[in-house]
């Protein structure tokens, strides 16, 4: 029955790969459509009903292995009855491999950053022909670069980064007002595994479609993808190191006071 549940939550999440992609073609631009130009609302809508699917179905695999195996459903782990309080460990960063394959996600986007820099302010002519793919962001050329700079590249890296970082567990002294405090594991890691799987598995696809249909990675497209690949596979690598390392776990509650 586990096996089941994880593998309909895993194929139902694959299958919703683009709906990231629409979501950010759907704020920017007010609809959503297809390689065409054509309104793809049943596609979309497909894609969100395989969103809400894959979650339920991980949730419910979830909640089966605690019950099948006799796990305390507040940490996930066995131990004694006696247990009465919820206790977080101390914040950490994330194992040498991890925070390195990190760097390589952040690094990754150099390249697709670099040639839209180039393309905004019209350094050179033979560009045009690198820059010919069609970008899903429309508008003024240093209004795309200024958007992907600092409203998606920006808080891409910053998540990336607050998942192997000990600043990403408790609230650093830079944050008024919260400094000190529990960053809630919801915080980072729904953002993270909402964002993951689309762009690891677009970016791969994209890399390997391709060449496979006589297209060039050398230009917009490939950085692109490369960009989305690499960072999609690391942070989905520092999203299970988190949620591993911020596991809460039970230990014996304090004796109660007596008057």
């Amino acid at each position: 029955m586990l096996w089941t549940l994880g593998s309909v939550a895993g194929l139902s999440l694959a299958g919703s790969c683009f709906v990231l992609l629409d979501l950010i073609q759907l704020v920017l631009t007010g609809t959503v459509s297809d390689r065409d130009g054509n309104s793809d609302w049943t596609a979309f809508t497909e894609r969100l009903v395989a969103v809400a699917l894959g979650a339920l179905f991980a949730v419910s695999a979830t909640s089966w292995r605690r019950r099948t195996e006799g796990t305390c459903p507040r940490c996930g782990r066995e131990h004694a009855p006696d247990m009465a309080r919820v206790a977080y460990p101390a914040p950490s960063a994330a194992p040498q491999r991890v925070r390195r394959f990190a760097y390589a996600g952040c690094l990754a986007f150099l390249p697709y950053l670099g040639l839209h820099g180039l393309h905004a302010a019209g350094l050179t002519h033979w560009y045009d022909k690198l820059y010919s793919d069609q970008g899903i962001l429309p508008g003024p050329r240093l209004f795309v670069f200024a958007l992907l700079a600092l409203v998606l590249v920006g808080p891409a890296v910053f998540l990336l980064l607050g998942l192997v970082r000990p600043w990403g567990m408790r609230f650093p002294r830079w944050c008024m007002g919260l400094a000190g405090r529990r960053v809630p594991r919801f915080l980072p890691l729904v953002p993270a595994w909402i964002v993951a799987p689309t762009l690891a598995l677009y970016g791969t696809c994209s890399m390997v479609y391709a060449p496979m249909a006589g297209y060039t990675l050398i230009g917009l497209g490939g950085a692109a993808s490369l960009a989305f690949g690499v960072y999609g596979w690391a942070l989905t690598a520092a999203a299970v190191s988190y949620q591993r390392r911020s596991l809460p776990v039970c230990v014996p509650g304090d004796p109660p006071s007596r008057r």
